[in-house]
């Protein structure tokens, strides 16, 4: 039976392969009982909502075993066919067998008589958007949307209170497009833009009184360029410029005035 089991899992993700990087479909598993066999025409009955397939869907059905059966010595879910969706009606669900796929044939997998015959049925399903919500108690802290199990599009957090904690946008788990944190006041902390996960462009960060305290360029993930840091009035305190990430050229400070207290220039810059 190892041999068989073997040839099985391999047959279960060839049947089911695409690439994991293009999330445009999904594998489901709707649970059901057995109602009753006639020839290659099975019919099946689900509490499950299986309204999202389509007639003549390719599906993988498994049947469980308690180990009871002393003929077969078989225990937990087995694959046993390869069937085609053909109809749905209020729970009730039809099924054609186009291939067996075990060692263990239908006549044998389903006897006549045998009661709470548990199916499974693996399919795949264009991939929806599905609403993310978690709450604390009465406070909502975090909403969003999932796709493929993957953050897509605005997501947004919260303080106690349903106060606004922070504003990103996704795209596939990554971080892409505007983002904004706030403080607990309701006052902007930092905003700025990510694309495929890396901080790109200026990004600027403000005190808690809601004054500029810095502006910094990112490239690709990295500071490079102009950073410039304020005094509370928005006089430039300081400016200094990296390079790929490295501190570069000239680095300036500033008194409250305005008046240049220090000037740093690197020697590699």
């Amino acid at each position: 039976m190892k041999t068989v089991f073997t040839i099985l899992f391999l047959s279960f993700f060839s049947f089911f392969s695409f690439s994991q990087n293009q999330c445009d479909s999904v594998i489901k598993i709707a649970e059901l009982e057995l109602l009753k066999v006639k020839k290659n025409i099975i019919s099946l009955e689900t509490e499950q909502n299986i309204s999202d397939v389509k007639l003549g869907t390719e599906m993988v059905m498994s049947k469980f075993y308690d180990g009871e059966n002393l003929d077969l010595n078989l225990k937990g879910w087995v694959i046993i066919a390869k069937v085609s969706f053909v109809a749905e009606d209020k729970g009730k669900v039809t099924v054609k067998v186009k291939k067996e796929l075990s060692g263990v044939k239908l006549k044998d997998a389903f006897k006549k008589g045998e009661k709470d015959v548990k199916v499974q049925l693996k399919y795949k399903a264009l991939a929806t958007e599905e609403p993310y919500l978690k709450k604390n108690e009465s406070d909502t802290i975090i909403v969003g949307t999932l796709m493929c199990d993957l953050k897509q599009g605005e997501w947004r957090s919260f303080y106690e209170g349903n106060k606004i904690q922070t504003i990103v946008h996704y795209k596939n788990d990554e971080k892409n497009g505007e983002y904004e944190i706030f403080y607990e006041n309701g006052n902007l902390k930092d905003k700025g833009t990510y694309r495929e996960d890396k901080a790109v462009g200026v990004i600027s960060f403000y005190n808690e009184d809601g004054s500029i305290e810095k502006e910094v360029n990112y490239v690709n993930g990295k500071q490079d360029g102009v950073e410039k840091g304020y005094w509370n009035d928005s006089v430039v305190k300081y400016e200094q410029r990296y390079r790929n990430g490295v501190l570069c050229c000239t680095s300036r400070e500033y008194y409250e005035t305005g008046e240049l207290k220090l000037e740093i220039v690197y020697e590699d810059g």
